[in-house]
């Protein structure tokens, strides 16, 4: 399952400035780095992404350490590509493994021919219930897809008012984003050289390919008030995550935005 990425990068959960405008490339490359901490580290991911006018491809590492890793071993490898039409991102091919874990799945999940493909070695126990459908999946897409739609054509009216949904080859579910508020960037913000700033209030929802559960039941145990920073590369620059607050089942957890590199500016 692919949880402990999604949480890293739109829950709880990556340099300088862009290129400047007369430096127009045609291909975007970013390089995130994000730690994850229960007053102390306990996760670091990173990312990578490339983007053209017609294409994108991402991959990403997450690790835990101290009390997570003490709770969950994880070593987690992902890639992702797709299209880009219109501006927009198009899942294509998404693939991850856990290292670490004693199972050691590895899942490939494709959107083609308008239907979505899931294989995994070892196969799955079950789908959950209810499984996700043919069309809840054509209604998702990956979490590096999701990511890195975050980051193209954002801006301060429109990254704190939308809904998401994120699917991983079994497990489907959304965040929604809302009451959007702006924040001043603080040192860490500063020292990146992040502008600007808007604070959405998030809430997560299991929606397909969870085992049965109460309505109430269906968040993860995130049951508080989770809220996520947006913030711009530099003026004209992308809207990267830069941080993420809530509380979890092991405590206050808070995922920021450590070390960025860009090159190019966004060709879509």
């Amino acid at each position: 399952m692919f949880k402990p990425f999604a949480a890293a990068i739109a829950l709880l959960a990556p340099m300088l400035l862009a290129s400047p405008a007369g430096a127009q490339s045609e291909v975007m490359k970013l390089s995130l780095r994000y730690d994850g901490k229960l007053l102390v580290k306990v996760f670091d991911l990173r990312v990578e992404q490339q983007v053209t006018r017609t294409g994108y491809s991402s991959s990403a590492r997450f690790q835990s350490y101290g009390i997570l890793a003490a709770f969950k071993r994880l070593d987690m490898r992902a890639t992702s590509s797709g299209r880009i039409v219109d501006g927009q991102v198009r899942p294509g091919t998404f693939w991850y493994k856990n290292f670490g874990g004693k199972t050691k799945r590895a899942v490939t999940v494709t959107w083609k021919g308008g239907d979505v493909d899931m294989s995994a070695t070892p196969p799955f126990g079950g789908l959950g219930e209810p499984p996700a459908s043919k069309a809840q999946k054509l209604s998702a897409a990956d979490p590096l897809t999701r990511l890195l739609g975050m980051t193209l054509n954002a801006s301060p009216a429109d990254v704190c008012s939308r809904t998401t949904r994120f699917f991983d080859g079994k497990q489907l579910y959304a965040l929604h984003f809302a009451n959007p508020r702006p924040v001043t960037p603080g040192a860490r913000e500063k020292r990146l050289g992040l502008v600007g700033g808007m604070r959405c209030s998030v809430r997560f929802e299991e929606i397909a390919g969870f085992k049965a559960k109460p309505p109430g039941q269906r968040d993860q145990g995130l049951k508080y008030g989770i809220t996520v920073d947006f913030a711009q590369a530099g003026q004209g620059g992308p809207w990267l995550l830069s941080q993420v607050r809530g509380k979890t089942p092991l405590g206050s957890a808070v995922i920021e935005l450590a070390g960025m590199t860009i090159t190019g500016r966004d060709p879509t």
